[in-house]
């Protein structure tokens, strides 16, 4: 998949999560996952996990230290996937996210697609509360 177009469904996905239409998103991403390869469906979620970082610096301003950290979810895997992806991202952490995108992408089939949700889920969350926040 050309990156260009990798981009416009990532952001697609997005939109479609910010405007309350789960079904859309999950096609587009089920297209993503399904003629891109792990590296396309990685680059959607820095891409979302970018949006969620400019999100969290209009509705916080930057964090203290420039280091971005999070509370833990016990007993949700997924939101803490979601979590730490974002702030590994936006702490400019590339190791980390690649570790977690493939400990989710070897885990089972449910809970990558979960995890990969909840990272959509949340990066669309704040950027409705970013954009309510103007």
């Amino acid at each position: 998949m050309e990156r260009k177009e990798m981009k416009q469904l990532a952001m697609a996905a997005l939109q479609c999560t910010v405007n309350g239409e789960p079904e859309a998103a999950a096609t587009i991403v089920n297209a993503l996952a399904s003629t891109g390869d792990s590296c396309d469906l990685y680059g959607a979620c820095c891409g979302w996990a970018g949006s969620a970082e400019v999100a969290l610096e209009r509705i916080h301003g930057r964090p203290a230290g420039d280091v971005w950290s999070f509370e833990e979810h016990p007993g949700n895997p997924e939101k803490t996937f979601a979590l730490r992806f974002i702030a590994a991202y936006a702490n400019d952490d590339p190791t980390t996210t690649e570790a977690l995108f493939v400990a989710a992408a070897n885990a089972s089939s449910d809970q990558t697609t979960d995890s990969v949700a909840s990272l959509l889920q949340m990066a669309a969350d704040l950027n409705t509360e970013a954009q309510a926040a103007r």
